[in-house]
């Protein structure tokens, strides 16, 4: 074999297990770090089987040219359609699936004119890892983005580099080889039978009615709500605070274990939908320390979350609200501002959310004003690089400075997303292994401007956690128009016609906040399982009536509770802050004995069929020259390269 051929054996097989990947979607199984090594063994136990396979087996078929481009075709389409049906992935599956991803290394066989050559195995061996790794390195470093870009670079690489070998002088030809008729019966046949792979599965599948004029919405990061509220709200409760679904309730409950006095932060749990799975283990709850590890039983307390409880004792809360998808961050932000993601886990863009799919668009296109709110628009969006055609609202992504001043001259949206993530943030989002005292801080000082604000009156604040970060939670997620939710997480309601120290045991998830914004502003649902989400709507009263008379509750000052100077801050100046448990319970703003309600309930009320819906389209969109279309073809052109710039002899047939 010649220095040529194991190069060109080097690339093609590099870049067709980039491609694998690309096209199989096994990708998308890939949510953490502890799936890396099943990757690596699937990838070089794959290399192994089809290098072998392309040099000794695949030669000795008639026409095997169509019948290795066939059965890597076969195999990639039966990859693609597990994945895409994948409920739950176990190490050993998503080596497998790997390996299958693999298969596009069969066609490469014709370089070595039939004879199984060991020297050809190690190069496409090698090939398959290291082009992978390095992709994967970069697309790491991205971000876990733009993968499709990466396969189309990986391919022009690849393709500069045959171009060059094809041509460099005084290369001979074997004049009984190559012929142009062989060239475009095989060009024929890889088109057609790519063809069929990139047709294989893709899972990248007003007026205001109340009260409320203002919407704001704030997601934190990465806690479940017995990670939070576990405990809430201790005992004893000389106050009769209504107690949520929690450990103080659960039965039979694991080995859990309360982060210490003093302490502000844990390691990250193992996260991922393959770990959150295995945390679930089909709704049994009991598969946290295999799944996400020892760090998940740990638990919060008033000790570090005084001020979250406060809220929840003056409030209202949710302990019935989960996640809207069982996997990591990136799809359960979608799923608040889309109603859907086009992605599994943490991977992406693309595919793409199309703008006119989202409640942006649905907002702008009734008239109702809104605002995203990050630390710095300049240092990145974030969660909205996934909406393709955001560019065209982006006068509407504005910074944290921004809100502060709309909030205190009365120019505030309608509806705005208040995040502590994006925009170069950095601490804020509570995210392990963050400080949760940051966050809690950033949170209590947004929450506090906005009840100082002449926008109080009118607003109601919702504050939840976009997934559960792998932490325990003993409540089975149940599913939603056939979408599996993901863990329960907290919610808190903050207006001034929240109910207070009200448990809402009304089963909610991200898309119910949607609907909220639709029903408060009398929109049609955003989509199908927008209008069958249920509504927020027994956390609020409407029709307070009070001694005093006030139709509205006055803003709580928070007295005595740490308040940073600014909403970006340094957690030095707090160090002398070892606990917040004497922040809790705080004096209810109303006796307890004088609620005209019942401080526990629920509501099965959605906005339905008849409010009609926005967009019946929740579909993910990937721009052609990313798409397996056209990494199909790009394919196909570098293999027919590679036949155009090798020695290609006719296949022996066993007789």
């Amino acid at each position: 074999m010649s220095f040529r051929e194991k190069i060109l054996l080097f690339v093609l097989a590099g870049v067709g297990t980039v491609a694998g990947f690309y096209i199989s979607g096994v990708i998308d199984l890939v949510g953490s770090t502890t799936q890396i090594p099943y990757v690596l063994a699937g990838v070089i136990l794959g290399g192994i089987l089809f290098s072998l396979m392309s040099v000794t087996f695949m030669p000795r078929i008639k026409s095997s040219v169509a019948a290795g481009s066939l059965l890597g075709a076969i195999l990639i389409v039966a990859d693609a359609i597990y994945v895409s049906t994948l409920p739950l992935a176990s190490g050993l599956v998503v080596a497998l699936c790997s390996l299958a991803s693999c298969a596009l290394l069969l066609p490469v066989f014709p370089v070595v004119g039939g004879k199984p050559r060991l020297s050809s195995v190690i190069f496409m061996i090698f090939g398959s890892i290291l082009i992978l790794a390095a992709s994967a390195g970069y697309y790491i470093q991205s971000g876990y983005s733009g993968l499709g870009t990466i396969v189309d670079a990986n391919f022009g690489a690849g393709i500069i580099v045959i171009l060059v070998l094809i041509f460099v002088p005084n290369v001979r030809r074997n004049k009984s080889g190559l012929t142009s008729t062989k060239v475009l019966t095989s060009s024929i046949v890889i088109f057609i039978l790519f063809a069929s792979v990139i047709a294989a599965p893709n899972q990248i599948h007003a007026q205001n009615v109340t009260p409320i004029k203002h919407v704001v919405e704030i997601m934190m990061e990465n806690h479940s709500f017995d990670n939070v509220f576990g405990t809430y709200p201790g005992t004893p409760n000389p106050l009769g605070i209504e107690v949520p679904l929690n450990l103080l309730k659960g039965d039979d409950l694991p080995q859990l274990k309360a982060v210490p006095n003093g302490t502000f932060s844990t390691a990250d749990p193992v996260e991922g939908y393959i770990a959150y799975h295995e945390d679930w283990n089909g709704g049994t709850m009991s598969g946290f320390l295999k799944g996400s590890g020892s760090v998940s039983m740990l638990y919060y307390t008033d000790s570090q979350l005084g001020e979250e409880w406060s809220l929840a004792e003056q409030y209202a809360i949710g302990d019935m609200y989960f996640a809207s998808q069982l996997s990591e961050t990136s799809p359960n932000r979608l799923y608040s501002l889309a109603g859907y993601s086009p992605v599994i886990n943490d991977y992406g863009p693309p595919p793409f959310v199309p703008i006119q799919q989202s409640i942006f668009s649905e907002l702008s296109h009734y008239g109702v004003s809104w605002g995203y709110y990050i630390e710095n628009p300049s240092k990145g969006l974030g969660t909205l690089n996934y909406f393709y055609g955001i560019n065209q609202y982006l006068n509407h992504v504005q910074s944290w400075g921004d809100f502060f001043t709309e909030l205190s001259n009365g120019t505030l949206p309608d509806v705005s997303w208040m995040m502590p993530v994006d925009g170069g943030a950095k601490g804020y989002s509570q995210g392990p292994p963050l400080n949760v005292l940051q966050g809690e801080l950033w949170l209590m000082y947004v929450i506090d401007q906005i009840e100082k604000s002449p926008e109080w009156n009118s607003t109601a604040i919702f504050v939840t956690y976009d997934e559960g970060g792998g932490f325990y939670d003993q409540v089975p997620p149940p599913t939603l128009s056939g979408v599996q939710l993901g863990e329960r997480v907290p919610l808190i309601v903050i207006s001034p016609y929240a109910k207070e120290d009200y448990v809402s045991n009304t089963v909610m998830t991200h898309t119910s906040i949607l609907a909220f914004i639709d029903y408060n502003w009398g929109l049609p649902a955003l989509n199908n399982l927008v209008s069958q989400s249920n509504l927020p709507v027994d956390m609020f009263d409407f029709n307070q009536n009070y001694e005093g008379g006030f139709l509205a509750r006055p803003p709580i000052y928070f007295n005595g509770f740490p308040m940073p100077n600014s909403y970006v801050f340094s957690l030095s100046e707090f160090s002398n802050l070892t606990t917040l448990s004497y922040l809790f319970p705080m004096k209810p703003q109303i006796p307890f004995n004088q609620l005209p309600y019942s401080r526990e309930g629920s509501s099965s009320e959605s906005l339905g069929i008849s409010s009609g819906v926005y967009t019946t389209k929740d579909s993910g969109y990937v721009p052609l020259y990313q798409s397996v279309y056209f990494v199909g073809l790009v394919y196909a052109l570098l293999l027919g390269l590679c036949l155009i710039g090798l020695r290609v002899r006719k296949p022996k047939v066993d007789s």
